[in-house]
C-alpha cells in the first residue's frame, strides 16, 4: 500500500502518514510533484493521460503525480518521469520552478512541487505506463502552454514562460 506524508499548509511534516486514497483531515496537506521536461532540441513533452484515469481522462498534460512517505518531491518527479515515460532524469538536475497549495474542502489539500529539466528522448522510445498515460508528444512551447494548462493557475502558465527563457 501506498503511503504518503502528511504535511501542514506551511510545509512543515505532521510526522504523520496516510494511505494513498485516504480521507484528509482538517489542516492536512499531502505533496505533490510535477516535472516540466523539455528535450535537448527545445521541445516539451506531453502526455495524454490514461482514458481510464479518475481525474481528467484523455487530457494532454505534464508529468507527476504524488511523493510517496520518505520521499522528496524531486525524487517523487524523477522517479514519475521514469515511471510514465522512460525518461530518465537525475533528481540533482531538477531546476525548482514552482511552489503552489491547492485547498479542497475545510482546510486540507495538496501543496504541488514544480521542476523543470532539460532531457534526452529515449534513443529506443518513450516506454509509457499504459495504466497512467494513453499518448506521448514532443512539441514546440506555445502548442505546450496552450494545451497543459487547461486546469493551471495563472501562475502555472507564467512559471512554464520562465521555463522557456531560463531552461
Amino acid at each position: 500500500m501506498e503511503m504518503r506524508e502528511v504535511y501542514r499548509r506551511d510545509g512543515t511534516p505532521t510526522g504523520r502518514s496516510v494511505a494513498k486514497h485516504d480521507k484528509l483531515e482538517k489542516g492536512w496537506y499531502l505533496l505533490h510533484a510535477i516535472v516540466i521536461l523539455k528535450t535537448l532540441d527545445g521541445r516539451y513533452i506531453m502526455q495524454q493521460r490514461s482514458l481510464k484515469a479518475k481525474y481528467c481522462p484523455g487530457q494532454w498534460d505534464v508529468t507527476g503525480g504524488g511523493v510517496i512517505a520518505g520521499e522528496t518531491s524531486a525524487c517523487a518527479a524523477a522517479r514519475e518521469a521514469e515511471e510514465e515515460l522512460g525518461v530518465s532524469v537525475d533528481p540533482k538536475d531538477l531546476k525548482p520552478m514552482l511552489r503552489e497549495i491547492t485547498q479542497w474542502g475545510d482546510d486540507y489539500g495538496m501543496i504541488c512541487d514544480t521542476y523543470a529539466a532539460r532531457v534526452a528522448v529515449p534513443e529506443d522510445g518513450f516506454r509509457i505506463a499504459r495504466s497512467e498515460v494513453n499518448d506521448v508528444r514532443c512539441v514546440d512551447f506555445e502548442t505546450f502552454l496552450t494545451t497543459v494548462t487547461y486546469n493551471k493557475s495563472a501562475a502555472f502558465a507564467e512559471m512554464l514562460k520562465r521555463v522557456e527563457r531560463e531552461i
